[in-house]
């Protein structure tokens, strides 16, 4: 019997050969796997009685992924995490490792703090990515049995648009040409809204109005809103997350 129920020969890929003559009965495994852990019994009866003996059966099993760690995106601010997840018996200990130089040669240890930490499931977590992040993390997991596991991935950090100025104020006169610009920086690619008193503006509607994105350096992008004769008594016009008030000069 294993763990209790009649054992499956085919099932376990077993033989049993029973005790005739003599007093021994044997259980051959053509190949140990996982599936053979378990309790084992053997039953001897005659006409007094019944008697058993039983055996657990442990078989180490080297370290197989459930999980295999994969190239990541994350979004700085935001949280985040790295899967890594393996079994085995004994249970695999998960260790995490990050690069120190580029391209990945030398690793150092992760420990757990406030910022990242490892799960119990052995994946690695962020709380609030920050693009110093960035870079390529290396997991191992080990239970002793066998070389182990280990894979490095990429941890890729994007930021999302952000503007050293938040507020401006511009003057002109009424009828005047007028140019607003905003300068944000973050990944690309990036979409530049404006927005009229809350409304958005649109120049296929508004011919008065045009806009216009070009990058001025490989890490900011300037967007440009002309506005060939100005009209209304300050406007506020916002550029995504960039407000701008426009002072009329009477």
């Amino acid at each position: 019997m294993k763990d209790g129920v009649p054992l499956d020969e085919k099932t376990l890929d077993a033989t049993v050969i029973p005790a005739e003559e003599g007093f021994v009965s044997t259980i051959t495994i053509r190949s140990l796997g996982h599936r053979h852990n378990g309790n084992y019994s053997c039953l001897a009866t005659n006409d007094v009685g019944t008697g058993s003996f039983s055996s657990v059966l442990t078989v180490k099993v080297p370290p197989r992924w459930v999980l295999e760690p994969s190239d990541t995106h994350a979004v700085a601010g935001r949280s985040a995490i790295i899967d890594c997840q393996a079994d085995g018996v004994p249970q695999p200990h998960v260790r995490w490792k990050v690069a120190t130089d580029h391209p990945p040669d030398s690793f150092k240890t992760i420990v757990s703090s406030s910022h990242v930490h490892i799960l119990v499931n052995g994946s690695l977590n962020f709380r609030s990515v920050e693009t110093s992040d960035a870079g390529f993390y290396l997991c191992e997991a080990n239970n002793g049995v066998g070389s182990g596991l280990s894979t490095v991935v990429r941890f890729t950090v994007h930021s999302a648009p952000q503007f050293h100025s938040k507020f401006m104020v511009l003057s002109a006169r009424r009828g005047e040409r007028c140019l607003i610009e905003c300068i944000p920086s973050g990944d690309r690619p990036m979409r530049f809204i404006w927005r009229r008193n809350g409304q958005i503006v649109d120049p296929t509607n508004e011919e008065r109005y045009s806009q216009n994105a070009e990058e001025i350096d490989d890490f900011g992008i300037k967007a440009s809103l002309v506005i060939e004769k100005l009209r209304e008594k300050t406007p506020l016009f916002l550029c995504a997350q960039q407000l701008m008030i426009l002072e009329k000069i009477p």
